[in-house]
């Protein structure tokens, strides 16, 4: 009897603690569950993180991780017009190292769109960037226009600020130019074109109105390698800098409707060094030719107006039609006194200046190398200059187009009937080994 019983207990305690012990283990594992709940949602978190493919995300920019945050300092298209900042990114910081910038010097960024995530924009950032009007701001960043405190530089050129991408561009482009247009102004402010003869716009439309009258914005045509400018009756003001560093640049007609040309339009007018007196830096020293259209005074050789005039061989009046012309890479004018080679627009090694040129039905085989016609060029070795050439002004080969001293003419041949060669012609030409003198030249 005793063993029944005792069988009877015996499967009833382990029942008993086994129950008990399977609840303890149930209790252990939730709260070994709740843990790695924890941890889970804390990795998952993490591997959300990681998995994002930032260089896929990020393939348009140089950029880096640092804890939480992701941190862009460069950008690999110098050439972008318009960037959007990706989602995720919260910071833009400058390392002001050799090689990463930020977005430092994009001088063709028109357009930018900052994400909700963006957190800091780092000092100097966007310093240069004097093409970036439009800021379409979606971050809690506060920005300002004409803001002289913000050292980011982000707003110094802006005209439009937008919160939400809803809001209508103020940029309109067509043609290689680009226009900026709000309730307070109304600007040409960028060219991208690569054409040599430039007509500006009589109108453009924007947001279904017909805008008919412009200025033209302070850099708008730097560095651009137009031979003859042709500026519509729409334009009102040129900014000054609008036309700096175009070398090539030998005409301009000047509007009826254009009041106003300010100081250094066409040149900034710095020395390259106190002891230079020939070229200007950013200087167009070969527009020899101004068609004045406006009611503003022009004159030949003077600094006002922008320097439109400064280095100019003739101004003529609204009546008038050019007189420069292109045979092949060399840009002539002529003039009732004289003909004049005054540009070489090619990049052979050596160079050969031509025979003659065709001005309407004429033919012209007698002209003037005129001041720095082979000047802003880094490759040319050899210089023969034909026997249609009867004189040489000053430095015509001067000055590369990096605007240092010429290290690369090593040879000169002049030809027979060169008869005077002005002082400093060759100015700097380090380089030069061989100078061949015509049987006229007079020493």
């Amino acid at each position: 009897m005793k063993k029944r019983y005792l069988l009877v207990i015996i499967p009833f305690c382990l029942l008993f603690f086994g129950c008990k012990k399977k609840k303890e283990s149930t209790t252990n594992k939730n709260t070994t569950t709740k843990i790695t709940t924890k941890a889970t949602t804390k990795n998952t978190t993490r591997q959300s993180t990681t998995s994002t493919n930032y260089d896929e995300l990020l393939k348009d920019y140089y950029y880096k991780l640092d804890g939480d945050d992701v941190i862009i300092f460069g950008v690999k298209n110098q050439d972008a017009i318009e960037l959007v900042v990706p989602e995720g990114v919260t910071k833009i910081l400058d390392y002001d190292d050799d090689e990463y910038h930020a977005f430092r010097y994009l001088e063709n960024l028109e357009k930018i769109t900052l994400p909700k995530s963006l957190k800091e924009i780092g000092e100097y950032s966007f310093s240069g960037c004097d093409k970036l009007v439009e800021i379409y701001n979606l971050s809690d960043i506060n920005l300002t226009l004409n803001d002289e405190d913000d050292e980011t530089c982000i707003t110094e050129y802006a005209y439009a600020i937008h919160k939400t991408l809803s809001e209508e561009s103020n940029i309109k482009r067509f043609n290689g130019f680009s226009f900026i247009h709000t309730d307070t102004v109304s600007k040409l402010f960028h060219y991208t074109g690569n054409e040599k003869y430039i007509i500006t716009p009589d109108s453009y439309f924007h947001n279904g109105e017909t805008i008919t009258n412009y200025d033209i914005a302070n850099g708008a045509f730097m560095d651009n390698e137009m031979v003859t400018l042709v500026l519509s009756d729409a334009i009102n003001v040129i900014e000054s800098y609008a036309f700096g560093g175009c070398y090539n640049l030998s005409s301009v007609t000047v509007g009826k409707n254009v009041t106003e040309i300010k100081s250094h339009a066409f040149g900034s007018g710095n020395s390259l060094d106190d002891n230079v007196t020939v070229g200007s830096y950013n200087e167009c020293n070969r527009l020899v030719e101004v068609i004045n259209k406006s009611s503003l005074e022009i004159k030949k050789g003077y600094k006002t107006n922008g320097r439109i005039a400064k280095n100019a061989l003739i101004v003529k009046d609204e009546n008038s039609t050019s007189s420069v012309v292109i045979k092949d890479d060399f840009v002539f004018l002529k003039t009732d006194d004289n003909a004049y080679l005054t540009c070489y627009l090619g990049n052979e090694e050596t160079v050969i200046t031509p025979d003659s040129f065709a001005f309407g039905n004429e033919t012209i085989d007698s002209y003037i190398i005129n001041d720095y016609a082979l000047a802003y060029k880094d490759n040319i070795e050899k210089v023969i200059i034909s026997n249609s050439a009867t004189s040489i002004e000053q430095g015509i080969v001067f000055i590369d187009q990096f605007h240092r001293r010429n290290d690369t003419v090593e040879e000169i041949i002049i030809g027979n009937n060169v008869t005077f060669i002005q002082a400093n012609a060759f100015a700097e030409s380090y380089e030069l080994k061989k100078l061949t003198l015509g049987s006229k030249v007079k020493i």
